[in-house]
């Protein structure tokens, strides 16, 4: 029988965190190096885009990350 209560989003956001590990722990020794350097080419545009002024303000200051749970769990909306 399923559960009949969806897990809150802590717990959900847990379980997502723990199938991205998993996955990229089964990649090959190549595809974990590409998968790396695609992040970074993503940190070098985000980088470029805020010298330029690309980005909005977000409210979010120091690089830091909200949770998502930690987000929902304020009220707010996603």
């Amino acid at each position: 029988m399923a559960n009949e209560n969806p897990p809150d989003a802590a717990t959900a956001w847990h379980e997502h965190n723990i199938s991205q590990l998993r996955h990229f722990r089964s990649l090959s020794l190549r595809a974990r190096l590409e998968a790396v350097q695609g992040m970074a080419d993503v940190v070098r545009h985000f980088r470029q885009m805020r010298v330029e002024g690309r980005f909005k303000e977000s409210g979010i200051r120091g690089g830091e990350a909200r949770h998502p749970a930690d987000h929902s769990a304020r009220g707010g909306s996603g």
